[in-house]
């Protein structure tokens, strides 16, 4: 076997790392700036919201090996990898609209102590199109070899999201929580995308050596 194989195969086990930190490092941040009120209704919120991102999180592990072929050489056709693209967004602004509609419902099965979730429908109505363009946009770099640049994106998203929650949830509690959340992902899904279109597939994956 080629000996830079389990070198190549660490890289792609590093790329769910920084995934991983956006998901688990907020939370106690949240605690740690506003309390454990603020910190249960924020973990309410987001889990709420990203079980109506599970359809996009598995088109993009359907279609991962169409990526890499994609990294490979046989690169998707520009308009294919647009119309995914525009998919995406617009599934993810119908189904913020309907977290929206369920966020109501919140108070009602776990408790009047998660009301202060309601009156920021409205910002999780805008995360959830965000989280899902940065779930597809994150697996194109994957597939196409640029594994540092979604570590890259990634890593500079939780530096915004961890100081944007030290910043904000002590003066503005689960408002500035979810504000920061907000543009944490907006953050990550545009320097993604903005790496997606300037930057050429690896050329280390193109010749298999990636």
């Amino acid at each position: 076997p080629d000996s830079r194989e389990p070198r190549s195969g660490l890289g792609f086990a590093w790329t769910g790392a920084p995934g991983l930190a956006l998901t688990s490092l907020d939370k106690p941040a949240v605690m740690y700036a506003g309390g454990g009120g603020v910190a249960g209704e924020y973990t309410a919120g987001y889990r709420l919201a990203s079980i109506a991102a599970l359809p996009v999180e598995a088109l993009t592990t359907a279609i991962m090996p169409r990526l890499f072929r994609a990294g490979a050489g046989r690169p998707l056709p520009r308009r294919t990898m647009l119309l995914l693209v525009a998919a995406v967004l617009a599934y993810g602004l119908v189904a913020g609209q309907l977290v929206g509609l369920a966020v109501p419902l919140v108070p009602l099965l776990l408790g009047e102590g998660f009301a202060g979730l309601v009156p920021l429908v409205a910002l999780l109505g805008w995360w959830l199109p965000a989280y899902c363009l940065r779930s597809l946009l994150g697996n194109m770099l994957l597939g196409h070899g640029r594994k540092r640049a979604r570590i890259g994106a990634e890593l500079s998203g939780l530096v915004v999201l961890v100081s944007l929650l030290l910043w904000w949830v002590p003066a503005a509690g689960l408002s500035g929580a979810m504000k920061a959340l907000l543009v944490a992902e907006w953050w990550i899904a545009c320097v993604s995308l903005l790496l997606m279109v300037l930057a050429p597939a690896d050329r280390s994956m193109k010749s298999g050596t990636a």
